[in-house]
């Protein structure tokens, strides 16, 4: 009831606030007597005042008890508040104001209060990274970069905010054909070449689609190239055996299934290596994949 006469509470709101320009009943009005919110589990906030001509609310809450969720439940009742007062607003305008909602407790239990007035003071908190005040954020701005600082950026995603930006089929095939000379990990290369295929393709077109899509496959590391080789090996293997097999139905299907198997396996060997020298593995690696010796290397290399 007390709560409910505009000069008590206008006198409460200037003793608690301490304003310099007081806040004078006439302009205050009650927003809603009993604010409840389904989504607080019907927890009660006690009564909200709104400050004429302005979005301005004073939330006053009652509690007979320390309660040390305060501030989380005070910034719901914030979040709710502004949410209610923007409720038929679908798009801010540059220059408009959010409301400001201020939450005002008064306590009457016989404990100390000692609940902390800042949600920041309870949070956990990132090492080496100033308080981050809620409702306060992070710009990652694509326009503080140039196209060519975002282009040639390590970290994925800069790249991704350079494909945004582009005006044209030309620019768009020339930023991603310049992505496709830097190293790629496999899993941005398989996000890259979704996007191109379903989100740019109208775009590129089918013709450039297939060329930037075989650069990017080509441009994979060391890893994908030898889990390409070694699948290549398994099929020209399987082609020979299936060769070695037609051979022996003519000539005894032993003694062909062995001499086709052979010279499968020969020409898979032979392709694979060349596969491998011209990517630039080592002998090592080559040995190891094609499961031969430094002699038979030296051999195929000069065929």
């Amino acid at each position: 009831m007390i709560l409910e006469d505009k000069t008590q509470v206008a006198e409460l709101i200037n003793r608690c606030l301490k304003l310099k320009d007081k806040i004078k009943s006439k302009n205050l009005e009650i927003y809603n007597s009993s604010f409840i919110d389904q989504k607080f589990s019907n927890q009660e906030c006690d009564i909200v005042y709104k400050k004429k001509g302005q979005q301005i609310f004073f939330l006053i809450e009652h509690q007979s008890k320390v309660d040390y969720s305060m501030p989380k439940r005070v910034l719901k009742y914030q979040i709710a508040i502004m949410e209610m007062a923007m409720k038929n607003k679908k798009k801010m305008k540059k220059n408009e104001k959010l409301p400001l909602v201020i939450p005002i407790v008064i306590y009457t239990g016989t404990g100390k209060w000692n609940v902390a007035k800042y949600i920041k003071d309870c949070q956990e908190q990132l090492e080496g990274l100033d308080n981050m005040d809620l409702g306060s954020y992070v710009i990652l701005d694509s326009n503080e970069y140039t196209k060519q600082e975002l282009l040639q950026d390590k970290l994925f995603i800069l790249k991704m905010m350079a494909l945004e930006k582009t005006k044209n089929p030309d620019e768009l095939y020339d930023n991603l054909e310049e992505i496709t000379q830097k190293k790629i990990e496999k899993i941005n290369r398989d996000i890259l070449i979704r996007v191109i295929k379903y989100i740019y393709n109208e775009t590129l077109g089918e013709e450039k689609i297939k060329d930037i899509i075989g650069k990017l496959k080509k441009a994979g590391d060391k890893e994908m190239i030898i889990e390409v080789i070694k699948k290549d090996r398994e099929q020209q293997w399987l082609k020979g055996r299936q060769e070695g097999e037609k051979i022996g139905e003519k000539r005894g299907e032993k003694r062909g299934e062995k001499r086709g198997e052979k010279l499968g396996i020969t020409k898979a060997i032979t392709q694979m290596v060349k596969e491998m020298i011209n990517n630039n593995l080592s002998d090592e690696q080559i040995m190891k994949i094609a499961k031969i010796d430094s002699k038979k290397l030296a051999k195929l290399k000069m065929v």
